[in-house]
């Protein structure tokens, strides 16, 4: 068991003790905070503390046990694995990774399950002579499982407090490349709602008449393809705010569900995940852009300019 000690310096907009932690440690992951907390294995001002939500003030000082229990061998790992054609840009701070759809971002609460950072480990941990274990990777953002694409860790702690700016400050910009069901009425639009927990279903999110927060999204409609006599279209989504699955509901919203998305869009054949690609993320001056993914191209689309 690992215990990790820091002082709150920073409070987040929404001052929630899940949102804190990751703000302060980027390797514990907000999914990985809410369970350590719903374990009992978090503290706060040497009180054990169980709530998620809990409202936290700079100069708090919270506790985290985390354990360095190994984990299960996983028979599927082959094939989340990453080599070095996934890597899209890496220096001493940072690597900038092209994720395969399928991979989540980080651990699971199926702890035997693998996982992006972990397969990066391997990598880097081969690639220099160390064990996975001792290869740093400072996570400061996610994409879904299935969502394809380019996604940037820090390699070194000294670099978290720049990256962790530039994403706290909304100085970081993101275009995705969705495929959609239909075709939009506009070349460009913004879709503006507010969004909350689907009532009916608390693992949905759901544009709201009344409460909820702010979400915005800007898209612009690049090609349109006929398939299986329906229209298909390729958009670019770039998102203003970071809701949880935001473009998916929003596109959704409009009447553009995303091909391949079982909670919000539709099934189609031949499509075996949600066609959502993060494109291209903008950071500190400099540009990452992923590979046009090869099930977009059996679509009969082509990569945007």
């Amino acid at each position: 068991m690992r215990r990790v000690e820091f002082t709150i310096e920073k409070v987040p907009e929404d001052p929630r003790l899940d949102k804190a932690i990751p703000l302060h440690h980027p390797e514990v992951s907000r999914g990985q905070a809410r369970r350590l907390i719903e374990n009992g294995s978090v503290y706060v001002n040497g009180k054990r503390c169980h709530q998620n939500a809990r409202e936290v003030r700079t100069g708090d000082v919270v506790h985290l046990l985390i354990s360095d229990a190994p984990k299960p061998k996983n028979p599927e790992r082959a094939a989340g694995s990453i080599t070095a054609g996934h890597i899209i840009f890496e220096n001493a701070d940072l690597v900038v990774v092209n994720k395969p759809a399928g991979l989540p971002t980080h651990a699971t609460i199926d702890t035997s399950r693998h996982h992006l950072v972990e397969a990066l480990q391997e990598f880097l941990g081969a690639r220099g002579g160390v064990p996975p274990s001792q290869v740093y990777l400072g996570v400061h953002h996610r994409l879904d499982r299935d969502t394809s694409g380019v996604i940037l860790f820090t390699k070194r702690k000294e670099a978290n407090a720049a990256i962790a700016q530039a994403f706290q400050g909304r100085e970081v910009e993101k275009d995705y490349l969705a495929v959609c069901l239909g075709e939009p009425r506009r070349k460009e639009f913004t879709v503006k709602t507010y969004m909350d927990t689907d009532r009916r279903n608390k693992r949905r999110m759901a544009v709201v008449a009344r409460g909820g927060k702010h979400a915005e999204t800007q898209v612009e409609h690049l090609q349109t393809v006929w398939k299986n006599n329906r229209k298909i279209s390729l958009v670019k989504a770039s998102p203003v705010t970071g809701r949880m699955h935001q473009i998916r509901v929003h596109l959704a919203h409009e009447g553009l569900p995303l091909l391949g998305d079982k909670t919000y869009g539709v099934e189609f054949p031949g499509v075996e995940r949600v066609m959502l690609h993060a494109w291209r993320l903008r950071v500190g001056g400099q540009e990452f852009i992923a590979p046009f993914p090869d099930d977009f191209r059996s679509i009969d689309f082509t990569p945007p300019v």
